[in-house]
């Protein structure tokens, strides 16, 4: 699972600076940041406190919207 997560934020950083000039990608890349953003918040609320259920979907979500926009960068 930290594999997984490592990997997110290399490909993640490696997509933002691979298309850094590229200014019709702008809206993708905002999302994907946004998304690495909530998904780090979320994994140091996880360690810091207690993880409640009710906040799962939220977070997986939000990993599997990053990961999407990570992608369509790379196409």
């Amino acid at each position: 699972m930290l594999a997984f997560f490592v990997l997110y934020y290399i490909r993640t950083i490696k997509s933002y600076i691979k298309n850094k000039d590229d200014a019709t990608i702008t809206v993708n890349r905002r999302i994907s940041l946004a998304c690495m953003l909530v998904v780090t918040v979320y994994l140091i609320s996880a360690i810091v406190n207690d993880s409640m259920i009710v906040h799962s979907p939220i977070f997986w979500t939000f990993l599997g919207l990053g990961m999407a926009t990570g992608m369509n960068e790379d196409a």
